[in-house]
Parts: C-alpha cells; sequence; structure tokens
C-alpha cells in the first residue's frame, strides 16, 4: 500500500519538475535553450546573471549593479522572490541546500499581529541580503551560500 503511494509521490514530484521546466522556457524561450544548449557559457558569468536578471524581471540590464539587492532595491520578495531563486537555481544549475529563504526574503504583505510579536523565522531576516554580485558567487559556486551579514 505505502509502495504504491511511494511511487505516486515522485511520479507527482517528477511532474512538477517538467512543469517547473516548462514553465521556464515558455518565460525565457531561447534564452533558456541557449544555456540548456551551452551556447551561452561563452560570454562571462557576471553578464549572463545580469542578462538572466534582465529577462527575468523585465529590466534594463542597466539596473542590475552588482551592489544591488534584490529585496531592497529591487522589490522581489515573498512568493516572487522564491520564483526568482527557483528559475536562477535551475538555469545555473545551483543546489539550494543551504538556502534559508527567510534570512534573505521577507514574506508578501504583513500580518498586523507581527508588530506585536514577529515570528521566530523571521528574526534575521534583512541581515543577510541578497546583491547581484552574492547570484554571481552562487552561480560561479554551484551551490548557495550564505551572504555576508550585514550590521544594522
Amino acid at each position: 500500500m505505502f509502495g504504491g503511494m511511494l511511487c505516486t509521490v515522485k511520479f507527482i514530484l517528477s511532474l512538477m519538475e517538467i512543469i517547473k521546466a516548462a514553465t521556464l522556457y515558455t518565460r525565457f524561450g531561447s534564452f533558456f535553450m541557449d544555456s540548456v544548449n551551452g551556447s551561452a557559457h561563452s560570454e562571462s558569468l557576471e553578464i549572463r546573471v545580469k542578462e538572466f536578471l534582465a529577462e527575468y524581471l523585465d529590466e534594463p540590464i542597466a539596473k542590475f549593479q552588482n551592489h544591488c539587492r534584490i529585496e531592497e532595491d529591487l522589490n522581489y520578495t515573498g512568493s516572487d522572490a522564491a520564483e526568482l531563486i527557483d528559475a536562477f537555481a535551475i538555469y545555473f544549475e545551483v543546489t539550494l541546500e543551504n538556502l534559508d529563504f527567510h534570512k534573505h526574503f521577507g514574506p508578501e504583505g504583513c500580518n498586523p499581529f507581527w508588530l506585536l510579536l514577529p515570528p521566530i523565522w523571521l528574526k534575521d531576516h534583512g541581515k543577510y541580503p541578497v546583491t547581484v554580485q552574492h547570484l554571481i558567487n552562487v552561480a560561479e559556486a554551484k551551490a548557495w551560500f550564505e551572504p555576508p551579514k550585514v550590521d544594522g
């Protein structure tokens, strides 16, 4: 009984990955396929990360300076930021095992009760901002690692 359920769960997870890849292809078209086929690898990694962000966020590439923070400067947070990081990980073949999402990105919207009693998972929020430079470094390492802590 449980073996059949496990197979069904694995099938659903595989199907979800296929749907995610199809969604990326639909959104990026040939831009995504260039990466899959390896033709985009001749450009510098910095340019490729900035082109990815420009295409994904539909903004001019000049907006993506290395010091730009994804949440604070580009206003990407919550599920939008999660989708961006997922797409980034697929595109640059990055593992996200060490990603503690809530250290870097807040939720969309605000619960008024959080003003009185902030949730424990938000205690480090804002102390580890993700910058364009950090994404370049992560793409180079092929694995997520924590950005430097910012005091204040």
